[in-house]
């Protein structure tokens, strides 16, 4: 299956500049595209970044990720601090800021560089992105991206070339600033005699090459992370989470479910959830069937969620009709005081699986 990667922009004319480059550079990624153009205009606005608009590009990575996205590409140059807020929240996600790829190919053109923009925040927040001593000669083409909003895209082109021009003789690389910028470098190209650079290309190479070269990620361990982390990676596992499963295990009228333990007998050895089936995480789901049934309610759980979340997806693959997983397994469970069955009765404790996991279990209640 080809890789998803979404494409969020804060500017409608930013849509067709990188869909293109994607389909010149990388045709069969599957791409998804995000707009959402009141961040510019509120952006305009009040001319800050705030705790408020990071939430709002938090939202779109979350909703992103949620549909199964292997990466993020931002693609416009005003907001680095809330894609700042996004990688700090998903720190195994490739996540490109829109302009890295243009800028690390700049800072290897030369030292002088030209930086044209047509939207003016873009100016007072991108030359942060550059590495220091780096001699940025930063211009505004006025009313270029009025004649583009408008449809004038001759005028548009024309304004941005003027711009470049006028600081060209004292740069060794042009860069033009934004995505939506990238159809005037022709114009741009013809009045100045230095190399001209645009984001698109540059960040469609980026993230292929990081996509490509990523390892398989582990979940972060930390309780919201890993919450994210099973959301993304088993989207198509249903869950349950503790208190509702407490609830429905003590309701008379429903039949309750299937509880399977899908951990190492070391850890089922400690405790388990009482009436518990226990298989291992190498267990043949088909052989976990004929002792469950397909039919009966399944919920399975592990120490966290995920050894429990394979399992789920795989019984279901195997014939199983209503599946569920325990989100933040028995840790959760055991966190929140709900009780757990030992060998001979009641018990206070639980395996902690290993040194680095084991923090998301009261220090209590560890084995």
């Amino acid at each position: 299956m080809p890789h998803r990667i979404a494409l969020i922009h804060a500017l409608a004319h930013s849509v067709a500049p990188i869909n293109a480059a994607f389909e010149r550079a990388w045709p069969e990624v599957q791409r998804m595209n995000l707009l959402d153009d009141s961040l510019s205009a509120d952006l305009a606005r009040t001319g800050a970044l705030d705790e408020r608009m990071d939430e709002r590009f938090v939202a779109l990575a979350d909703y992103a990720l949620r549909t199964g996205a292997s990466g993020i590409l931002f693609t416009c140059s005003a907001f680095g601090p809330c894609i700042d807020a996004v990688r700090r929240r998903w720190p195994e996600v490739p996540v490109l800021k829109p302009n890295e790829a243009m800028i690390d190919d700049a800072v290897r053109a030369g030292r002088r560089i030209g930086l044209i923009a047509s939207f003016a925040p873009t100016l007072a927040s991108m030359p942060a992105e550059f590495p220091p001593g780096t001699e940025l000669h930063p211009v505004l083409a006025e009313g270029a991206l009025a004649a583009l909003n408008r449809g004038d895209a001759a005028t548009h082109d024309r304004l941005v070339a003027e711009a470049a021009q006028r600081v060209a003789a004292e740069c060794d690389v042009i860069a033009l600033a934004q995505f939506s910028l990238a159809r005037a470098a022709p114009a741009v190209e013809q009045v100045v005699r230095v190399p001209v650079l645009t984001t698109p290309g540059s960040a469609v190479r980026a993230m292929r090459a990081r996509i490509e070269s990523a390892t398989p990620s582990r979940p972060p361990v930390d309780v919201t992370g890993l919450a994210s982390w099973l959301g993304r990676h088993f989207d198509d596992v249903e869950s349950i989470d503790a208190p509702a499963l407490a609830q429905w295990l003590a309701d008379p009228s429903r039949a309750p479910p299937v509880l399977v333990d899908v951990r190492a007998p070391a850890e089922q050895a400690v405790s388990t959830l009482a009436g518990a089936l226990c298989v291992t995480p190498d267990d043949a789901p088909a052989d976990t069937l004929r002792r469950t049934g397909t039919d009966l309610p399944i919920v399975v759980y592990c120490s966290i969620g995920v050894r429990s979340a394979r399992l789920a997806r795989a019984l279901s693959a195997a014939g199983a009709k209503r599946v569920r997983n325990l989100r933040g397994g028995i840790f959760d469970w055991a966190n929140r005081g709900l009780p757990l069955a030992g060998p001979a009765g009641p018990a206070r404790h639980v395996h902690g699986y290993d040194a680095e996991w084991s923090v998301l279990l009261d220090a209590r209640l560890r084995a």
